[in-house]
């Protein structure tokens, strides 16, 4: 009986949604063709892959269609609705073709940019269009179909495990052979594009009724979400709030990690603030009313993290999107926090404009990173004398660190955009050595030649002049983050370290023995390996890296024994040091 039900449900949604259903069902096959490598007697790798997003694009329309033509209040005719879903055919041809079909292989990141914001435009308009079939309570329409999506991926996630535990099994039983990462992905394709848009149409609030404005949760859900999902949200954000006092009392620069991890955690909490909206809860108001401020906090921290990165490194994509996201997380919780009413499409209707200025037109994030690296890289070519009237001109003798930086944008421009978005360069340029060379003068990896992926410092000297002081106490040493500004590990029993600042105060056994300037001792290896080369052993006290200084009251010299820094990834140092110290 429950599977006859469970059919009957099936095929009434496959009634109520048609059209909606028609358009999944051929991205899924044109999609299960592009992993199999289907051409579609075309030399492009991309057709396929353009054409299942572009079937995506028209089950959206065809859902906002729906939902439009649904509405009680208007009378709609057959006509008028074969009219709007011809119209919608045409539109999405339209923006499919002006989008990213017609540059055939040229398969850039402006392309890509194109293809998420149309897609997370006409999601986000599929909510907003919903607003017409309702007269109050949107945030109890948003959670139903919120709701119906998590249901519904919990479902495909369980099909799809046990499909791929099945034909597992059947090529180990039976050794039929077959690549199961090909398999894989047919059954994800069917089952979270095909089943899964079943699954959530079938309990899309299509026919919002007046009589059934509420969620009704169930206990067991109401329990997850109001004593385990909200206590975390709102313990993650005092964290986050304690690292931001941490981070203004010790003066030290937020790292990256932290500014994705505010971003995401932002953009979680409107979601969960919308579903806490439908639950009538003691702490749930409490939590209502604490989470929006705990993020406008930690959202200040993200904002100054991207300010610094920014106005170092400028403008790329990525950065303008997590701007673009923060400004819309501050809205959001402003919103929440002032303006905390049930109709709370104010919040889709937000992210709709920011997600179409960021993706589409002249300030969009590609054009603005465009724009502003270029803008940089001109600086440096003209500084250099390279960049003369708009043409470029050979030159030899450009510090290795400006060359690096050139090259970095170059290869921004060919791999990230267009080389001929640089009027100065020729359409066929690659940021290689050859071409560097012939356009430049210079071959382009200069630094790495030089420096290398690390550089080292090494003083030996085993018999120190102790006559001002008492002690030694050493050696010791520790891992440093220089790109990020953070002290790492730390392996001699017995002393501790502590940053303040550019400051590495040491203490062992509880006693301040001295302190290390890391700014300071940075600037004097970099001079040395400018003047020496990237390997530098020591032997006289000219090539002797010292701080010293007064400790509570006792003099102290710390000589720097050996340093190694990495390049790899981002600017690492490891530090080994002896302390001479005056009881």
């Amino acid at each position: 009986m429950k599977i006859k039900l469970r059919l009957n449900n099936v095929f009434n949604t496959i009634k109520e949604y048609p059209m909606v259903l028609l358009a999944v069902l051929l991205a899924t096959i044109f999609y299960v063709c592009y992993i199999c490598d289907v051409n579609f007697g075309l030399n492009n790798y991309y057709f396929g892959y353009n054409l299942v997003v572009s079937l995506l694009y028209l089950a959206m329309a065809f859902m906002i269609t729906k939902l439009i033509t649904s509405d009680k209040s208007k009378d709609f005719s057959v006509k008028h609705k074969i009219l709007f879903y011809v119209l919608d055919i045409i539109a999405i041809a339209a923006i499919s073709y002006f989008g990213f079909f017609r540059f055939g292989e040229n398969y850039g990141l402006q392309i890509r940019i194109f293809q998420i914001g149309m897609f997370l435009s006409l999601f986000i308009g599929m909510f907003i269009v919903g607003k017409s079939n309702i007269q109050s309570n949107y945030a109890s329409y948003v959670v139903k179909i919120i709701i119906s999506i998590i249901e519904s991926i919990v479902y495909c996630v369980v099909i799809f495990a046990g499909v791929v535990a099945i034909s597992l099994t059947i090529r180990e039983l039976f050794k039929i052979e077959f690549r199961i990462d090909t398999m894989a992905a047919i059954a994800g394709t069917i089952v979270f594009l095909m089943f899964n848009s079943i699954m959530i149409l079938s309990k899309f609030p299509l026919h919002f009724e007046e009589s059934d404005q509420e969620v009704r949760w169930i206990s067991a859900f109401k329990f997850l979400f109001t004593r385990i999902v909200e206590p975390i949200f709102l313990a993650y954000g005092i964290v986050l709030v304690v690292y931001f006092g941490k981070v203004i009392i010790s003066k030290s620069i937020p790292n990256n990690v932290i500014t994705n991890l505010v971003l995401w955690y932002g953009l979680l909490s409107v979601i969960v603030l919308m579903m806490a909206k439908t639950i009538d809860d003691k702490f749930t108001k409490v939590y209502s009313k604490i989470q929006p401020i705990l993020i406008l906090i930690s959202s200040v921290m993200m904002f100054y993290s991207m300010y610094l990165r920014i106005n170092k490194y400028g403008i790329t994509e990525e950065r303008y999107l997590v701007v673009a996201g923060g400004i819309f997380i501050v809205l959001s919780m402003i919103y929440y926090l002032f303006f905390n009413k049930k109709t709370a499409i104010v919040i889709p209707i937000t992210l709709l404009v920011i997600v179409l200025i960021s993706t589409v037109g002249p300030v969009s994030a590609y054009n603005m990173s465009k724009i502003d690296q270029k803008g940089r890289l001109d600086k440096l070519l003209t500084q250099e004398h390279i960049l003369v009237d708009g043409k470029i001109q050979k030159v030899k003798n450009v510090n290795p660190a400006i060359i690096k930086e050139i090259v970095g944008k170059l290869e921004y421009f060919s791999q990230q955009h267009k080389i001929q978005e640089l009027p100065y360069m020729s359409r066929g340029f690659y940021a290689d050595t050859t071409n560097i060379y012939n356009v430049f003068g210079f071959r382009g990896d200069e630094f790495e030649s030089k420096y290398g992926e690390n550089r080292t410092y090494s003083f030996e000297k085993d018999e120190w002049n102790v006559e001002e002081y008492d002690k030694i106490y050493g050696p010791f040493s520790f891992d440093y983050d220089i790109s990020q500004g953070k002290l790492g590990d730390y392996y001699q029993g017995g002393f501790l370290f502590e940053k303040q600042s550019n400051e590495i105060v040491i203490e062992y056994k509880n006693q301040k023995i001295g302190k290390v300037n890391l700014e300071e001792i940075d600037k004097k290896l970099q001079n040395m390996w400018d003047k020496q080369g990237p390997n530098i052993d020591g032997y006289t006290d000219n090539d002797m890296v010292i701080s010293e200084g007064v400790v509570e009251s006792h003099k102290y010299k710390i000589i720097l024994k050996s340093a190694n820094y990495f390049y790899s990834d981002g600017q690492k140092a490891f530090y080994e040091f002896e302390c001479l110290y005056k009881k």
